[in-house]
This record gives C-alpha cells, sequence and structure tokens, in this order.
C-alpha cells in the first residue's frame, strides 16, 4: 500500500480552491493565497523531517498558517461551504499534527 499523506492532498485542494475565489480586495487575496500555499508546504516540507521536534516545527507553521487563511476568509467574508469546510478541516487537521506524540 502506497502511503498518502491525506491532509496534504486536502491542502493542495485548498489553495486551488482559494486561487479562484473572485475576491474585492486584491491584496486579501494574495495574501489568502499566500497562506493556502503555505499550509501545502510547511505540510510537504515537514511530512519528511526525520526528527519530531523538526516535524512538529514544520506543521505548527502549516497550522499558523490555516489560521491566517481563516481570518482572512472571514474578512474577505467568503461565504463558499466547501471552502470555508475545508479551511475548519485543515485546522482541525494541523492542531491535531501539532499535538500528535508518538
Amino acid at each position: 500500500m502506497a502511503y498518502e499523506f491525506r491532509v496534504l492532498k486536502q491542502a493542495i485542494r485548498f489553495h486551488r480552491l482559494v486561487r479562484m475565489l473572485r475576491l474585492a480586495d486584491r491584496k486579501l487575496k494574495d495574501q489568502l493565497v499566500r497562506a493556502a500555499e503555505s499550509v501545502a508546504l510547511q505540510l510537504s516540507e515537514g511530512d519528511r523531517r526525520s526528527s519530531q521536534q523538526d516535524r512538529l516545527c514544520f506543521f505548527n507553521r502549516a497550522h499558523t498558517s490555516v489560521k491566517e487563511a481563516q481570518t482572512a476568509l472571514v474578512l474577505s467574508e467568503v461565504k463558499d461551504p466547501v471552502v470555508i469546510d475545508l479551511a475548519d478541516y485543515l485546522g482541525a487537521a494541523t492542531y491535531r499534527l501539532t499535538h500528535w506524540r508518538a
């Protein structure tokens, strides 16, 4: 069975969805896209770190970026339930990753 990091897969999906959003404030949209991009990149980098401490550091950064993206969604008044639900999923999943202990 091949390894699949489902949270990363959903982070990539989230990034694609927020890139397609039409927001009035371009600066806020740019910030949202950068935060979504950061979630995927931090998860990817953390996934292959050998030490638990390194992994937690990258997963914590991903969680922080999710919170930033969620705030940008609120500020820009995004109502799309798919985007909102996916952001909520990523928030919960990254929180869990930062509190996982072997």
